[in-house]
């Protein structure tokens, strides 16, 4: 058959095909293929036919026969790609999408279904530049805007994200989507009242709809208002009874409500439907803990562990579980040993030599690591470090890894040399960042508590690394040299317990109230006629055996009354524990509630008691500190472990060693016999502050110069290292010479 027969029979078949008769349209096809087996047009529109017709694998076999003739061919790879999107072959669809792009980047729809297949197969990165190059040619798609900034919300790209939702919501200011996806972007920041304005448009134009009540919820849980945060999850849960994150939602409200018991029910409801879900036991160990059902907590952890070996996050959580009750420093000391194998076998052939100038007295680059740059005690502990410091022999780098700044992030981001926002970085470019940074020395001030960024102290980004006082239990990591304390809180007996050296410092940290000291008060008992104990630690500190011994004190000493103002963020918290005491034989009428105040109220409200009694075996720390600023004495007892001697830590440096007891029984007869030495409470009232203000507990300038004099000889040490092992090489070197 000639050339111009075959066109015109191409042509023949072309016309069947558009007018939708495609058995006509394959035979002519095949036609022409028999004149011409390798023509590429014939080949690719017999397997459009073949397509249309259903025959899925057919289509694939011509359309590739096809562009074997013809690879360059853009609406060769569209067809293909339709054929495999139709089969659910999702791999091979995304191929085929690249080459389209390949050959023709100006082709929008194609770059828009390369985004959504890579969104779908996890790959957010490839995702999000898909749908930019989308965005950038067809500008006014609002799905398009709209679908970014989901993505980018995955990423965490917050700014991103909110931009990319803005302007779709401009291009269509009724998209319910965008709307959604806005008020979703705005709770992940953390910005709870434009949550608020936003998501409240979701919930009143798709009353329907389950997650604008879920978000809503987490809105409300922000801004602390927990019975509406309820009532949201309530909503969002009649919706969709089996919406895991909404019974979640519920659990962490009633925790805001200080209601762990019911807490706990809704976690273990969740738990039913999704039994895997790892969050989701890290929730119900922490309601365990704060109940005091320790064992309870404890083997919940393990089970997390179970379910992901190599969580750094969950191994933590056991190990700041064990470190809280008495009786498990055996099994800490072991998980610490545990944590460093895991997570060093992991980061070991990331760690590299340092090249740290070794000058010994040149000034020292420091890095604080902390997630407590916030209203929190330990970033009330740090703050007056910062500002203290000696700018001619330190230069203070922070790297902040806090969620939800406030008043005292501003107050640190403006007091440090160089701020560093760490919270969205991966471990390795927080480390990257370290070593860019060129620090000395390296500070841990989380330990094993919440969003602490150990992992990174495991690469040894820095050549000197030190854990120090913002929680203060060692880490067990092997790259982390030193553990900063004081004698008190690790006696030489307990050193057994540390992987770190321990450097003693003159006490163990310094505090310095943010919001000012209110004036001293005279001794409540001279106007009340009695003397006031006050419970004003956080309510999970309040463990059984504390409940037990305050209810027998207020029992045995009617001359006593006891203020209930716990950290609780409600009144249900603190009047279930003034019915469990009543239940243990305390008198009703001797104790009394006050609700939660601003830092400066509570002050004045420690200024009205007469002793603060201490919680155990988890003792009080910035709280007992505040106390005794204000004239107010600590009864303690001694704990096993570093979280309960804080406050008799506090009380050896001032020589008020009487006030620290051993056992629940000379806890009470402490407490008597101060309540009966009005002489000593006078006393106390009129020179503890004075005596806290002249010492390194109250004085930042003498606390930071001890601690950087400590600095130096770590650095120095260090520099010795360096120089040292030069010796060594060079002597090495000479005995081979000759």
């Amino acid at each position: 058959m000639k050339t111009k027969d075959v066109g015109t029979l191409l042509a023949q078949a072309l016309a069947a095909h558009q007018s939708g008769r495609l058995a006509d349209a394959e035979r002519l096809y095949r036609r022409v293929l028999q004149a011409q087996p390798a023509n590429p047009d014939a080949l690719h529109l017999l397997g459009v036919v073949a397509l249309q017709s259903g025959r899925h694998a057919e289509a694939v076999t011509s359309i590739r026969r096809a562009l074997d003739a013809m690879p360059g061919q853009v609406n060769f790879w569209n067809s293909l790609a339709i054929v495999y999107q139709q089969q659910g072959d999702l791999p091979a669809e995304a191929d085929a999408w690249a080459q389209v792009t390949a050959l023709q980047p100006g082709h929008a729809a194609a770059w828009r279904r390369r985004g959504e297949l890579a969104y779908v197969q996890d790959q957010p990165e490839l995702a999000c530049e898909c749908l930019r190059q989308c965005a950038a040619l067809a500008p006014n798609d609002v799905d398009v805007w709209s679908n970014l900034g989901v993505i980018q919300l995955r990423l965490w790209r917050l700014a991103d994200a909110e931009a990319s939702l803005r302007r779709a919501l401009a291009l269509q200011p009724d998209s319910l989507s965008a709307q959604t996806n806005l008020g979703a972007v705005l709770v992940a920041d953390s910005r709870w009242p434009e949550a608020l304005a936003a998501l409240e448009i979701v919930t009143r134009r798709a009353p329907d709809d389950p997650k604008g009540w879920l978000n809503l919820g987490h809105t409300f849980q922000g801004l602390d208002r927990f019975e509406e945060a309820l009532a949201a999850f309530d909503r969002a849960l009649t919706l969709a009874p089996d919406l895991g994150p909404a019974m979640i939602g519920k659990g962490d409200a009633y925790q805001g409500l200080s209601d762990q018991h019911t807490a706990l029910r809704w976690y273990e409801a969740a738990l039913r439907v999704s039994p895997t879900e790892l969050i989701l036991h890290e929730h119900i160990a922490a309601a365990q803990q704060a109940l005091g059902q320790v064992d309870a907590a404890i083997s919940t952890l393990r089970h997390c562990l179970t379910l992901d070996p190599a969580c750094d996050r969950n191994h933590s959580n056991l190990i700041f579980a064990l470190d809280h009750h008495e009786g498990h420093g055996a099994a800490a000391w072991d998980e610490r040993l545990a944590w460093n194998r895991s997570v060093s076998t992991r980061t070991r052939h990331l760690r590299r030599p340092h090249t740290n100038d070794r000058t010994p007295d040149r000034p020292l680059r420091v890095g604080y690591v902390s997630a407590d740059y916030r209203f929190h005690s330990a970033g009330f502990a740090v703050l007056p470090v910062l500002k203290a410091h000696d700018r001619a022999k330190v230069r203070v780098y922070c790297y902040s890894n806090v969620k939800r700044h406030d008043q005292i992030t501003d107050q640190a981001r403006g007091i440090a040399d160089v701020w560093h926002d760490v919270e969205r970085l991966t471990d390795d470019e927080l480390a990257a960042l370290i070593r860019r940074d060129e620090i000395d020395i390296l500070v841990d001030l989380a330990g094993h508590a919440a969003d602490n960024r150990l992992p990174v102290f495991a690469q040894a980004p820095a050549p000197v690394q030190v854990t120090a006082w913002g929680y203060a239990t060692g880490t067990g990591l092997e790259t982390v040299q030193y553990f900063l304390v004081d004698p008190y809180i690790v006696p030489p007996d307990a050193r057994r317990w540390y992987t770190e050296e321990i450097i003693t410092l003159p006490t163990l940290m310094c505090y310095e109230a943010p919001c000012g000291l209110p004036p001293l008060s005279e001794s409540p008992f001279l106007s009340h006629g009695h003397v006031t104990l006050g419970a004003f630690n956080r309510l999970e500190k309040i463990s059984t055996a504390t409940r037990e011994t305050w209810a027998r004190l207020l029992a045995a000493t009617p001359n006593a009354h006891l203020v209930v103002k716990t950290g609780g963020r409600t009144a249900q918290g603190r009047q279930s524990l003034v019915d469990e005491l009543v239940a243990r034989g305390a008198p009703r009428d001797r104790i009394t509630i006050l609700g939660a105040t601003p830092q400066y109220e509570n002050l004045i409200a420690l200024g009205e008691i007469d002793i603060l009694l201490d919680t155990f075996p988890h003792g009080g720390g910035i709280t007992s500190i505040e106390a005794l600023l204000m004239g107010t004495p600590v009864v303690t007892m001694l704990g096993e472990r570093v979280s309960g001697r804080v406050s008799a830590s506090f009380l050896n440096t001032l020589g008020l060693d009487d006030l620290v007891a051993r056992t629940p029984d000379a806890y009470i007869a402490t407490v008597q016999r101060l309540a009966a030495d009005r002489e000593q409470l006078l006393h106390e009232r009129t020179t503890l502050r004075e005596r806290i203000l002249a010492s390194p507990m109250g004085d930042p300038a003498i606390f930071t110069a001890a601690l950087e004099a400590v600095y130096r000889g770590l650095w120095q040490r260090w520099c010795q290292s360096g120089q040292t092992a030069a010796a060594r090489t060079a002597v090495a070197d000479d005995e081979a010479a000759a």
